[in-house]
């Protein structure tokens, strides 16, 4: 019985790879809880040093003791002259399909330091997450870290993982905090990863990641239908609908967010392309990012930059931001924040 379940794995592996090997990438998930006060998130696993692969190439990753995509350890307290990024977002702004130096995160702090600026720039970007969950993050621990800059980066999904983490809701044009958890599949892979067989697996394994993610994604897909209103006004974005509700939620979470950060911090907020090409922030939402923000970096005037660099999203696998695109995102914060600081007294 051993043996013949052993050959039968080693034909499925076989098997898949020939059919699909173009097709499935190898991303394993490394997520984890952590409490933030009376919150309890999702994570990276911290200390962590892995690949991702497809069949565009092979990607290498580090997580510090945080989790966050950082090659060491970052501190609360900020030495004398040090300038604090912290950067939000999901897994294009984690840089699921580029190494761990060609996130606009590490090309924004090299830039800085290029120019003689004591700069740490935190790469706190999560799969999966969305605004909700992002603000939350920051309200609970981001400040912690004493940012002098944040940034946001807003992908189109937003909206629908707003919903999923159901975190708030709004109630007469005010957010209410109605939940203070959400670990989806957590608990499966806290159990899983102790084991480092199950590490190899989902960096080598075809099969195991066809079977894992086809898992995934049946959860991820009952979860929306879940969470999504079933009579809800929709408003046309190019091929997507956005509820009046997602639409209302989102504004409300960048007005708390803005509103957080202006004390201590200056707000950017990056328009990361959708996978067709365009904008991720609907044309009628513009103005109220442009108002919510100390600066937004829009795409569509900056689209043709964006080309000429090369493709805006890797070709294949998952079609994150490119290695190309992320550098012209990392260019454009750091020159944003050498101008502010220039300007200071």
């Amino acid at each position: 019985m051993v043996l013949s379940t052993v050959m039968s794995l080693f034909l499925g592996e076989f098997l898949i790879r020939a059919l699909y090997k173009d097709k499935i990438v190898l991303f394993p998930r490394y997520f984890t809880d952590r409490w933030y006060g009376k919150f309890h998130l999702r994570s990276m696993r911290p200390n962590m040093e892995f690949t991702h692969r497809s069949v565009d190439g092979v990607y290498h990753f580090q997580t510090n003791n945080q989790g966050f995509r950082n090659n060491s350890s970052i501190s609360y307290a900020k030495k004398p002259g040090e300038i604090r990024v912290l950067v939000l977002g999901d897994s294009h702004t984690f840089g699921y399909e580029v190494n761990q130096m060609e996130t606009y995160a590490a090309v924004a702090e090299q830039q800085l330091r290029d120019q003689g600026i004591d700069a740490t720039v935190i790469n706190a970007g999560l799969s999966g997450t969305g605004t909700g969950e992002q603000l939350v993050f920051l309200e609970q621990e981001g400040y912690k870290f004493q940012p002098d800059y944040i940034v946001l980066g807003f992908f189109e999904n937003d909206f629908d993982d707003n919903r999923k983490a159901a975190f708030f809701r709004v109630s007469s044009d005010t957010l209410q905090l109605v939940k203070q958890e959400h670990l989806p599949g957590v608990k499966i892979q806290n159990f899983i990863y102790q084991f480092k067989f199950f590490h190899w697996l989902g960096e080598h394994s075809y099969l195991y990641n066809f079977a894992f993610n086809a898992i995934w994604d049946f959860f991820k897909t009952l979860s929306s239908k879940r969470n999504h209103p079933t009579a809800v006004e929709q408003v046309s974005v190019r091929s997507r609908q956005i509820s009046e509700a997602d639409k209302e939620l989102e504004k409300l979470l960048l007005r708390r967010l803005y509103q957080h950060t202006k004390p201590y911090a200056k707000l950017i907020i990056l328009d990361i392309p959708s996978y067709k090409g365009h904008s991720s922030v609907p044309s009628f939402m513009e103005n109220y990012f442009s108002t919510s923000a100390d600066t937004f970096f829009h795409f569509p005037p900056r689209e043709a930059a964006f080309k000429r660099a090369g493709n805006t999203h890797v070709p294949h696998g998952q079609r994150h931001i490119s290695a190309s695109t992320h550098r012209i995102f990392g260019e454009q914060i750091a020159a944003y924040i050498a101008g502010t600081l220039a300007k200071q007294p």
